[in-house]
């Protein structure tokens, strides 16, 4: 074969006698900031083509930072046409890094084709991974080896509305990596079966901490054998004494308030709605609950429920309570050392954790030394933090993610060297009313309010393709049997979830709520939760006011938002969520029962006797067959508005390994992912940090 040499522009085709050939192909991305530019990626592709027969085909794709060049993936295809027959012979794909380079996969394949059939001769997949590399098990990656050392800085945007379990449901957000509940999650899952990048816990992923096994013996009662070879923290008052069945008694005791009152806190079905009986410790490592009636939901409260992190008897006994950081003590991974308000709390490796990683069984964690929350109110600072390398991580499970699309596409762009995580687990992008005042108890003018705002035109424009605003219940569609899909709702319900903003000024119409001289039908207020993406309701009270609806936007804490909540306070329209995707199938739907805030002031009796239902069920089958009742009439009344389902965004530093996008770990299990993550202490000085 005669190769003739030529010269050709990138992606320039040159024919000459008997073959042809693409001389290179070169596309490239740039992204400019204030003195320098960046190439974000360049790839390169060569082929060479001659009659009958496709010799080789290479890819090769780079990133160049200033000062160095990185090949992130190399993909050569050498295949061999004869007629008749075609022999792939090899496929090498490889990632290169400064200085040196790792062989991801080899893939040898031989296949033979005849008239009417194909036959397989040979396939063979050889994976090498090179000193100081691993394969991650959950999702087939190559990553640099965990080692230990260094710091992690995660930013932390929440306020500390308590610490003690007793008090808070936000706890976790502080003590996730001090305490730690009966059980937890499974790190070690294959990411493609559960990905944790929404909050719905499949029992599947459940698995025991403190405790070691469960089990239970009838429907009233749940054994659980407490872990033996677990101390707590060498600190005051417990001075590492090794935890038992007794401490963890006296912690549900007093969380479910058989010890006194009940938790201030009432959040979760432990608070509220589990009714315990007895709690008995009859050994050291033996823990005993016995209901008064049977809940299906009780086992996974009791092991991963808000209040469950487990603290001392001995600091309740002298402080009263676990609300000043200094009394914190814990079993877990960390210990909370120094704290400055507003600015920062750091925590402390503890040297004989008792657990070890999960995806590689010979390493004890944690990883890093240290974990420094760095405390940041405000979303410039966030993104500057990170553009600057200051911080190692932002995102949702610290309240510290991008709730904006254009914000994160434009973090992406100028620092293309950050890796982005989005995530779900509900649509904050939904509105609600006091069901029970005018206008919003006429169904028409809900009705209406659904049908004025074209959900579809903003995920496509405004969310950038990011939104999903397929139309759906409470309970969001990743709860597999107890959601129900928008093709299975009755037509009559389907109806009001379209856009048609004329249908809708009919309805108002009919509603007795005609336009005005000046064209207002009525006027209410929106009050708007600080931390949602304000854009989105912005242009959702614009389409409002085109039918007529005046309406003033007022942006709340959440302090103040709380209190119009809890006091059903607030006439107009209120930030709200829909479409959720908790750790538990029923929790969706708690919120709007009466028997719960209910901050709607929903009363409805076909919905109640609904939950009810599901919550009195004895068998999983039948709670999801009534949640689905529940979560139907919910979606028929219109209790909510919904919007589309947007992403958060998150990002973490190219150095901080271990990390795939993972929030929460079971209901406010929040920083307990530190543990698992480590630094590249040579990537992160190679990046000059």
């Amino acid at each position: 074969m005669l190769l003739a040499v030529v010269t050709a522009c990138a992606g320039e085709t040159v024919e000459v006698p008997g073959e042809t050939v693409v001389v290179e192909k070169v596309v490239t991305e740039t992204v400019e900031v204030p003195g320098e530019t960046v190439v974000v990626e360049k790839e390169v592709i060569k082929t060479v083509e001659v009659p009958g027969e496709t010799v080789t085909k290479e890819v090769v794709k780079e990133v160049m930072v200033p000062g160095e060049t990185v090949v992130v993936e190399k993909e050569v295809v050498k295949t061999v046409e004869v007629p008749g027959e075609t022999v792939t012979v090899e496929v090498v794909k490889e990632v290169q890094v400064p200085g040196e380079t790792v062989v991801v996969e080899k893939e040898v394949v031989k296949t033979v084709e005849v008239p009417g059939q194909t036959v397989v001769v040979e396939k063979e997949v050889v994976k090498e991974v090179r000193a100081g590399y691993v394969t991650d098990p959950t999702t087939g990656k190559v990553v640099t080896a965990p080692e230990y050392g260094g710091t992690i800085r995660p930013i932390v945007n929440f306020k500390n509305e308590g610490i003690d379990p007793y008090y808070s449901y936000t706890s976790g957000f502080w003590v996730s990596l001090t305490n730690e509940k009966l059980g937890g999650v499974d790190w070690a899952v294959d990411r493609s079966v559960v990905g944790f990048d929404t909050l719905y816990l499949p029992n599947v992923v459940v698995t025991g901490l403190l405790a070691e096994s469960w089990e239970n013996p009838d429907p009233l009662t749940y054994v659980f054998k407490i872990r033996d070879g677990v101390f707590w923290h060498d600190k005051a008052p417990v001075n590492g004494r090794q935890l038992t069945a007794h401490d963890v008694k006296f912690h549900y005791e007093r969380i479910v308030g058989l010890s006194g009152e009940k938790s201030a806190e009432s959040s979760g079905e432990l608070y509220d709605e589990l009714s315990v009986a007895s709690i008995t410790a009859p050994d050291d490592f033996t823990l005993v609950v016995k209901l008064n009636k049977p809940d299906l939901r009780a086992q996974n409260a009791l092991l991963l429920d808000f209040g469950a992190w487990i603290v001392p008897p001995e600091v309740v006994e002298q402080f009263g309570d676990v609300q000043d950081w200094r009394n914190v003590t814990g079993t877990g991974p960390y210990q909370l050392t120094d704290v400055v308000e507003g600015s920062s709390w750091t925590y402390e490796k503890i040297v004989d954790y008792w657990r070890t990683d999960p995806k590689y069984p010979a390493n004890r964690l944690p990883y890093a030394d240290k974990v420094e929350y760095i405390i940041v109110n405000d979303p410039a600072a966030i993104t500057s933090l990170m553009r600057s390398g200051q911080a190692d991580y932002m995102g949702f499970p610290l309240n510290s993610h991008l709730t904006s699309v254009d914000a994160a596409v434009s973090l992406e762009k100028t620092n293309p060297e950050l890796v982005m995580h989005p995530f779900s687990f509900r649509a904050e992008t939904a509105f609600s009313f006091n069901n029970q005042k005018p206008p919003w108890n006429d169904i028409r003018v809900r009705r209406a309010l659904s049908m004025a705002i074209d959900q579809e035109s903003i995920a496509e424009n405004y969310m950038q393709r990011w939104g999903d605003a397929s139309p759906q219940g409470p309970t969001g569609a990743k709860v597999l049997g107890y959601a129900v899909p928008f093709d299975e709702w009755p037509q009559e319900t389907k109806q009001y979830y379209r856009f048609d903003p004329e249908a809708a000024e009919n309805l108002l119409e009919e509603a007795g709520y005609p336009r005005g001289e000046d064209g207002i039908r009525f006027s209410t207020v929106y009050e708007h939760f600080e931390f949602y993406d304000l854009g989105y309701y912005q242009i959702a009270m614009d389409y409002l006011r085109q039918i007529g609806i005046d309406v003033e936007i007022q942006v709340r804490t959440r302090a103040e938002l709380g209190g119009l909540v809890t006091n059903r306070t607030y006439l107009g329209l209120l930030s709200n969520v829909w479409a959720a995707e908790y750790p538990d199938g029923l929790a969706p739907l708690a919120q709007y029962s009466s028997k719960n805030l209910n901050h709607l002031n929903i009363q409805d009796p076909v919905f109640e006797e609904y939950y009810e239902n599901a919550t009195a069920a004895t068998t999983i089958e039948e709670q999801q067959e009534w949640a689905r009742k529940a979560n139907l009439r919910l979606a028929e009344q219109l209790v909510v508005i919904r919007g589309p389902i947007a992403p958060l965004f998150g990002a973490t530093q190219p150095w901080l390994k271990g990390y795939n996008g993972e929030g929460e770990l079971g209901r406010m299990n929040r920083a307990g992912i530190f543990q698992y993550l480590w630094i590249d202490q040579d990537l992160k000085r190679e990046m000059g940090h």
